[in-house]
């Protein structure tokens, strides 16, 4: 069972610690055991045992409190999770629970009676909104000495040199927060973190895992950077997207550049040879990988300094990630495309990420206004009138009338 715990990521592992504690809780007012792991043989043993978790169900969203202050109670689809984690569970432990629809019901009902008594926008999802691009270009251009949590802005200070070699790329790349960070400050460099060996460097046409800085100097318009993909919370194992390099093209004069910043990292702070392979990628100014506390903090200060404080709230570290897929989706970029560069598996990430906006509406709304409509279906097409159709029988041939005898 302890092996089996590692199938899972460890931000699920973390979750689901905590939808145990609240199912344990609620299984205790309910009289029963949280594991249900009893061999049900027959079908009325088995609606009864739906039941029970149903009702289980119910005390979780009961004893919940909401996840916000602006929200008036807690969502049933809260409960619902918290059930989920406890079949995951169930699961890694080798015990099969019953089917869920009885559940599913009971969470539609919650639904339902939540839906009357607060209003359906309490129950609308509330997502973050993307980073522009404007945003992002004033996350590069502070005046040194602006204090960005753990960073000092400095052209003297490494930890703020790979601050911004890790927030153009995230622009560029779409990574996530516990892709270029460390869980905590004592974990430091592991083996699925980026580190300068991560690169490699494509100049005049020949590549180079090991520059030195004369090459380095020599970077044009038609060179760029390859990053390695290291795992994520999607491909935990990096069976899918590991073995597919991230091209990043270096533009000279663009305001938002990660080969540029990157090739000026190795040229401030050159790491040469196997040492490669120790150095973190985006490292503070100890030395350490970021921090996930640490890049949270310092991106909230950035924004703090570019958007009013109420809409502080209203970003993330991840907006990057719906930047670059708005972008390329406005940029005409096939669905397929933005899946590679985004390193999606499913379509259902794509429906979510990328967002229409009024130029979308505007543009096609626009076009139908000229649109000529000639279709028809066929129950409304023109019907024959009815009317009496006689069909004579033909007398019987002489030859065959019966002459009596």
């Amino acid at each position: 069972a302890e092996l089996l715990e590692d199938s899972a990521p460890d931000s699920t592992l973390g979750q689901d610690k905590s939808h145990w504690r609240t199912w344990v809780a609620a299984c205790a007012e309910a009289g029963i055991s949280p594991i249900r792991n009893k061999s049900l043989r027959s079908t009325s043993q088995r609606k009864k045992e739906m039941r029970k978790l149903a009702y289980v169900v119910w005390v979780v969203h009961k004893n919940m409190l909401p996840r916000s202050k602006r929200d008036p109670a807690a969502k049933p689809a809260s409960a619902y999770q918290v059930y989920l984690g406890v079949r995951r569970i169930h699961d890694r432990r080798g015990y099969q629970m019953v089917d869920s629809h009885m559940t599913v019901m009971m969470v539609k009902a919650l639904n339902k009676r939540f839906v009357k008594k607060h209003g359906y926008q309490s129950l609308m999802k509330k997502r973050k909104e993307p980073l522009t691009r404007l945003m992002i270009e004033r996350f590069l251009a502070f005046p040194d000495g602006t204090k960005l949590g753990c960073v000092t802005v400095s052209n003297k200070s490494k930890g703020y040199k790979a601050w911004r070699c890790l927030n153009a790329t995230a622009a560029q790349t779409g990574l996530r927060k516990d892709e270029v960070a460390s869980k905590t400050v004592a974990e430091g460099l592991t083996k699925v973190q980026f580190n300068r060996a991560s690169l490699v460097f494509s100049v005049g046409g020949t590549m180079y895992a090991d520059p030195d800085p004369q090459v380095l100097r020599m970077f044009g318009e038609n060179d760029g950077v390859i990053l390695k993909p290291r795992p994520s919370k999607a491909d935990q194992f990096g069976a899918f997207w590991c073995d597919k390099p991230i091209f990043l093209p270096y533009r000279k004069h663009n305001k938002v550049c990660a080969a540029r910043e990157l090739v000026e990292q190795e040229l401030m702070y050159p790491v040469r040879g196997v040492k490669r392979h120790t150095v973190p990628l985006f490292a503070a100014d100890s030395g350490k990988p970021f921090s996930k506390q640490q890049v949270e903090t310092s991106f909230k200060a950035m924004l703090k300094l570019v958007v009013p404080q109420a809409d502080v709230r209203k970003f993330s570290f991840h907006g990057y990630r719906i930047y670059l897929a708005c972008a390329l989706d406005q940029a005409g970029c096939p669905p397929d495309k933005i899946k590679r560069i985004l390193r999606w598996i499913s379509d259902e990430a794509l429906r979510t990420y990328v967002r229409d906006g009024s130029r979308m509406y505007s543009q096609w709304l626009d076009k139908s206004a000229s649109s000529i409509i000639n279709t028809v279906q066929v129950s409304n097409l023109p019907k024959l009138e009815a009317m009496s159709v006689f069909i004579d029988c033909p007398e019987e041939d002489d030859d065959y009338e019966s002459d009596g005898g």
